[in-house]
């Protein structure tokens, strides 16, 4: 078999887990940005997300730190899991502190996306912060 180039031999993934539910709010765990150049974060909403909620990235010097929020770059698919436009995603806008719908978010894929140099604070670690 020829050798392939993987995407997860060239990038690094790693899952975030949340301690509370969409309806209730919840911090991510932090993500080490001297590590990485870039972050992608991929958020699948379920049928249960209900109400508006505001999503905000936070950096600081150590994990869980919330020193100062992060500005970001964010876009929504076009249709729920399953349907023939979940793939097509809205043109990116930025933010920092994204107020996001249940429509937007409920059975839908949302990108958040920024790069370690863009960042608008002095930090190694990002947590992604989601308060209803």
């Amino acid at each position: 078999m020829a050798n392939k180039n993987r995407f997860s031999e060239s990038h690094g993934i790693l899952g975030l887990t949340i301690d509370g539910d969409w309806n209730g709010g919840f911090d991510t765990d932090s993500v080490d940005m001297s590590k990485y150049n870039h972050c992608c974060m991929i958020i699948m909403g379920d049928a249960s997300v209900a109400g508006n909620a505001v999503l905000t990235l936070y950096g600081g010097a150590t994990a869980g730190a919330k020193t100062a929020a992060a500005t970001f770059t964010y876009r929504y698919a076009s249709g729920d899991v399953g349907s023939a436009s979940s793939d097509v995603f809205g043109t990116a806008a930025t933010s920092a502190a994204l107020t996001s719908t249940a429509s937007s978010m409920d059975s839908r894929c949302t990108l958040i996306e920024f790069d370690a140099a863009d960042l608008n604070i002095s930090a190694l670690n990002i947590v992604m912060q989601l308060l209803m």
